[in-house]
């Protein structure tokens, strides 16, 4: 069940994005460092001259190992004020 509600959100955000309702924006630092690191990870596997030297985990947000693996609590969601 999860996975098809994953499926369905990505699929409303392609189609918005495709229709020009949505722009593609950047990372949101926050919540999708993981996700960054990751690419510069994959970076710089697809740029290194040899992969026994290339591949380096990079330190995370605070340099903790929960950071650096993605294994820890994720951030409280900054608080959104509802105007009445």
């Amino acid at each position: 069940d999860i996975n098809n509600e994953d499926l369905d959100i990505c699929e409303r955000g392609q189609r918005g994005l495709t229709r020009g309702r949505i722009a593609a924006g950047p990372l949101a630092p926050r919540f999708e460092e993981p996700l960054h690191r990751f690419n510069n990870m994959l970076a710089d596997c697809m740029t290194a001259e040899s992969l026994a030297t290339g591949l380096t985990i990079p330190a995370g947000d605070d340099g903790s190992e929960e950071s650096r693996l993605g294994t820890g609590l994720n951030p409280t969601p900054p608080t959104i004020e509802i105007s009445s």
